[in-house]
Protein backbone atom coordinates (compact mmCIF):
# COMPACT_ATOMS: atom_id res chain seq x y z
CA UNK A 1 0.00 0.00 0.00
CA UNK A 2 2.91 1.99 0.46
CA UNK A 3 3.90 2.15 -3.02
CA UNK A 4 0.98 2.75 -3.99
CA UNK A 5 1.04 6.09 -2.61
CA UNK A 6 4.44 6.93 -2.89
CA UNK A 7 5.38 6.19 -6.40
CA UNK A 8 3.47 8.06 -7.88
CA UNK A 9 4.22 10.99 -5.60
CA UNK A 10 7.65 10.61 -6.62
CA UNK A 11 7.24 10.49 -10.07
CA UNK A 12 5.39 13.39 -9.92
CA UNK A 13 7.87 15.71 -8.04
CA UNK A 14 10.64 14.16 -10.46
CA UNK A 15 8.72 15.25 -13.97
CA UNK A 16 7.67 18.49 -12.34
CA UNK A 17 11.39 18.95 -11.08
CA UNK A 18 12.51 17.84 -14.39
CA UNK A 19 10.43 20.15 -16.22
CA UNK A 20 11.47 23.55 -14.35
CA UNK A 21 15.12 22.68 -14.72
CA UNK A 22 14.41 22.37 -18.67
CA UNK A 23 12.68 25.72 -18.76
CA UNK A 24 15.16 27.04 -16.85
CA UNK A 25 17.77 25.85 -18.94
CA UNK A 26 15.67 27.41 -21.69
CA UNK A 27 15.88 30.83 -20.66
CA UNK A 28 19.16 30.92 -19.93
CA UNK A 29 18.41 33.20 -16.97
CA UNK A 30 20.31 32.31 -13.50
CA UNK A 31 17.55 33.46 -11.47
CA UNK A 32 15.94 30.46 -10.02
CA UNK A 33 11.75 30.29 -10.24
CA UNK A 34 12.13 31.89 -13.34
CA UNK A 35 11.26 28.33 -15.08
CA UNK A 36 8.18 27.84 -12.71
CA UNK A 37 6.65 31.01 -13.26
CA UNK A 38 6.92 30.76 -17.06
CA UNK A 39 5.45 26.89 -16.82
CA UNK A 40 2.27 28.49 -14.65
CA UNK A 41 2.20 31.02 -17.33
CA UNK A 42 2.01 28.42 -20.44
CA UNK A 43 -0.49 26.30 -18.80
CA UNK A 44 -2.78 29.47 -17.58
CA UNK A 45 -2.44 30.41 -21.50
CA UNK A 46 -3.21 26.84 -22.47
CA UNK A 47 -6.27 26.67 -20.25
CA UNK A 48 -7.52 29.95 -21.23
CA UNK A 49 -6.92 28.92 -24.99
CA UNK A 50 -8.25 25.55 -24.60
CA UNK A 51 -11.80 27.07 -22.46
CA UNK A 52 -12.70 30.06 -25.43
CA UNK A 53 -11.10 29.37 -28.55
CA UNK A 54 -10.90 25.99 -29.01
CA UNK A 55 -14.50 25.11 -27.04
CA UNK A 56 -16.20 28.10 -28.97
CA UNK A 57 -15.26 26.62 -32.36
CA UNK A 58 -15.60 23.22 -30.94
CA UNK A 59 -19.45 23.84 -30.06
CA UNK A 60 -19.87 25.64 -32.78
CA UNK A 61 -19.11 22.65 -35.61
CA UNK A 62 -21.15 20.32 -33.16
CA UNK A 63 -24.33 23.02 -33.06
CA UNK A 64 -24.04 22.82 -36.86
CA UNK A 65 -23.91 18.95 -37.16
CA UNK A 66 -26.62 18.71 -34.86
CA UNK A 67 -28.24 20.97 -37.06
CA UNK A 68 -28.64 19.06 -40.05
CA UNK A 69 -30.15 15.90 -38.15
CA UNK A 70 -33.34 15.75 -39.02
CA UNK A 71 -34.96 14.71 -35.50
CA UNK A 72 -32.35 16.62 -33.46
CA UNK A 73 -34.11 19.81 -34.65
CA UNK A 74 -37.14 18.86 -33.33
CA UNK A 75 -36.12 19.36 -29.98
Amino acid sequence: RGLVVTIPVVVTAYVTWWILRTVDGWLGIAIPGVGFAVTVAIITFAGFAASTVITRSLVGALESLFGRLPFVRLL
